[in-house]
């Protein structure tokens, strides 16, 4: 019974935002990433088939964009245009079709390792639901992409405290696990019908998952939002306590996604590292942008204290830090040498193969189950889908850029910065060709802000102009 009143909940809050003058989607819609384990139509209604939150508050937030006069040519425009999303456009029709055309002509013919769960080890490549769900699911990206490049434009100051919002949830939902997640209290929260793994250990620990089906998943995800929230930061007029609010919700993502204890995790923050020390370098030398004596201070004092903590912790009690280093260890140091390793190695390996047996045209979106996006989108979409989201990646990071802001100039290059983050991620981990809300979302962002592409005028029709865009204030419309 409490299963239905948590879907009930979710479905009333969905329709109101839908239709809701404000900007509650937008902040529904970022938040939804966070429940990756709940079925929002009950599976055993619809064949054991689950669908999320998210691509639902994706279709929501598309539909409340459109219903605004004028919108709906603006964002035709913007998808064929070859300054736009015409690469990403073209990207999907060509998933879909390898989804639909590829595993009937090559049935048969070559191996894979299926996407489906039940099938373990090299099988013949054949037809399969996969192909469609896969396709159905690289479409809602896509318009995902559209969805938020139309809510940018209608409602730029809702953005990043949308995502702040949704940094405070998932913080919240792994406090919630790390509490109740051996217990039945969250089982409301999943009821998706595929494996879920909430509950494992490493090195004693029990791992974080928060409302997601494993610990790499919401560990992954944490870290995505911290980069989204630190590298938009610069572009965004926060006051002090504004920034304070940021910064501790930025600490306590990083923190989940350690808590997660996830590998993949591990290493994005790393990389999480490594860009913002490029961005601040590039920034206050290259650049010679001024820095202020406080944050100068600031920096130098929590970096001193920093080292001499793990100094004295490294000296005199080198205990506290032997567990972390075994977690460190086994999630690191040993992993090349770990069954799972091996395990998506070889998926790597046979999805290779079956590009190379399949003349460079792939096996379709959706059948072969990798654990690299790059390799999941060349086997499975083949070298026109491969080209296609080349050209569409090349205008993102080359082309879309502000000149003619500064504020929005340190947005898009944030964002820029945010989706590298992201990509590295999907680059260790992801099993499909499909990029993700959370890339479509960073996509729609950069080509919203960036002053070579049109924007949105509510209350007219036909083609979109060229304006000039607002410089997103936080918390305007809160």
């Amino acid at each position: 019974m409490l299963n239905y009143l948590v879907l009930a909940i979710f479905w009333a809050t969905l329709v109101y935002a839908m239709f809701a003058r404000g900007p509650l989607i937008i902040y529904l819609f970022f938040a939804s990433f966070a429940f990756s384990t709940l079925a929002m139509v009950p599976t055993q209604f619809i064949g054991g088939v689950t669908f999320l939150p998210g691509p639902f508050a994706a279709l929501a937030l598309l539909f409340w964009a459109l219903r605004k006069r004028g919108v709906s040519a603006n964002l035709f425009s913007i998808s064929v245009s070859p300054r736009g999303m015409l690469g990403l456009l073209l990207f999907t029709f060509t998933a879909v079709a390898s989804a639909i055309f590829l595993p009937r002509i090559f049935a048969g013919q070559v191996y894979i390792v299926p996407v489906r769960a039940s099938e373990v080890g090299l099988h013949l490549l054949r037809p399969s639901a996969q192909n469609i769900t896969q396709a159905a699911y690289i479409v809602i990206s896509f318009l995902t992409a559209i969805a938020v490049f139309a809510a940018v434009r209608l409602s730029p100051r809702s953005i990043y405290p949308a995502m702040l919002v949704a940094g405070t949830v998932f913080i919240i939902t792994g406090i919630l696990d790390a509490l109740f997640g051996n217990t039945a209290l969250l089982d409301p929260f999943r009821t998706a019908s595929y494996a879920l793994n909430t509950h494992h250990t490493i090195g004693g620990m029990e791992r974080i998952v928060g409302f997601t089906p494993e610990a790499s998943a919401f560990g992954t995800s944490c870290m995505a939002m911290a980069g989204l929230l630190h590298f938009l930061r610069p572009g965004i007029e926060l006051t002090s306590r504004q920034k304070g609010l940021v910064y501790l919700v930025t600490l306590g993502l990083i923190g989940m996604a350690i808590a997660s204890a996830s590998s993949t995790a591990i290493i994005m923050l790393g990389f999480f590292c490594a860009l913002a020390f490029l961005s601040g370098f590039f920034s206050f030398v290259i650049k010679r942008r001024a820095i202020g004596r406080r944050r100068m201070t600031a920096g130098l004092v929590v970096g001193a204290f920093s080292v001499a903590g793990a100094i004295f912790v490294a000296s005199f009690m080198p205990e506290l830090i032997q567990p972390a280093y075994g977690v460190f260890e086994e999630l690191i140091l040993n992993k090349t040498t770990s069954d799972s390793y091996a395990g998506r190695s070889s998926w790597n390996a046979s999805a290779w193969d079956a590009f190379k047996d399949t003349f460079g045209l792939g096996v379709g979106l959706g059948s072969a189950r990798t654990s690299s996006w790059p390799i999941a989108v060349i086997s499975n979409t083949g070298v026109f889908g491969t080209a296609f989201l080349a050209f569409f990646l090349a205008q993102i990071f080359v082309i879309h850029r502000n000149l003619s802001d500064i504020k929005l100039s340190r947005a898009v290059n944030g964002a820029k910065l945010a989706l590298l983050l992201q990509f590295s991620g999907l680059t260790l981990s992801a099993t499909q060709a499909d990029f993700g809300l959370i890339s479509a979302s960073i996509v729609g962002i950069i080509i919203a802000w960036s002053d070579s592409i049109y924007a949105i005028s509510p209350g007219r029709s036909g083609s979109v102009a060229r304006t000039r865009s607002q410089v997103p204030v936080a918390w305007a419309n809160i």
